[in-house]
């Protein structure tokens, strides 16, 4: 019974507690590319572009002999 009371007391200054949010009025906000960071995105590109030339460079390069050997003994 006690518990009862307490939950129902709980729930009834739940409804009547004040809305925080009541005075709340959201600010809008405007984009600055100075600020934000406008070309963000062309530099990861440009990263990525590099990346798949030099990806690209590496596997056509022919192993050199030392390369060779350590091969060999890794399939040993």
């Amino acid at each position: 019974m006690k518990k009862d009371r307490e939950k129902f007391k709980m729930s009834n200054e739940k409804e009547n507690a004040d809305d925080p949010f009541k005075d709340y009025t959201p600010e809008v906000i405007e984009y600055d590319p100075a600020i934000d960071g406008d070309e963000e995105h062309n530099i990861r590109d440009e990263h990525l572009s590099e990346k798949a030339k030099l990806l690209e460079q590496f596997t056509k390069q022919k192993p050199d002999l030392k390369a060779k050997k350590m091969q060999k003994k890794r399939k040993c």
